[in-house]
């Protein structure tokens, strides 16, 4: 049975980001959006021209220790806001991913509280979108 741990592969050295818990809301929610243009010809006709369509998912990663969250950041400063691809699979013990993009600028964590070895815990908000 999948262990719904999310994982991360990204880079050119295949670097690998696990998280440690599943994230909080219902990751398999998904939303889709349509992308396309109606235009009516000269001759009254309308005519629609699909382009794509993208698929947005969005959840909270929480309970991050400092060290991931570290590596997090690496990933977003390096990778993920330069808008490229990386794998990324719903149970980190699974070999079925999906090739993705983040769907955010921002990387704004929170910190819960601080834990044992003087650093903190956190969580923040994650979005990823794939063009169908």
């Amino acid at each position: 049975m999948a262990n719904k741990i999310p994982k991360i592969i990204y880079g050119d050295a295949n670097t690998e980001l696990v998280m440690s818990l599943p994230p909080i809301e219902d990751f398999r929610a998904e939303k889709i959006n349509s992308k396309a243009r109606t235009t009516i010809s000269s001759g009254g006709v309308e005519q629609t021209q699909f382009n794509y369509n993208r698929e947005t998912r969005s959840f909270k990663m929480t309970f991050i220790d400092e060290s991931l969250m570290e590596e997090f950041r690496v990933f977003f400063k390096t990778h993920g806001s330069k808008g490229l691809a990386f794998s990324y699979f719903e149970s980190s013990d699974e070999v079925e991913f999906t090739k993705v993009t983040l769907n955010t600028k921002r990387l704004s964590p929170k910190i819960l509280f601080p834990n044992d070895s003087g650093g903190f815990v956190y969580e923040f908000d994650f979005s990823i979108v794939r063009t169908l």
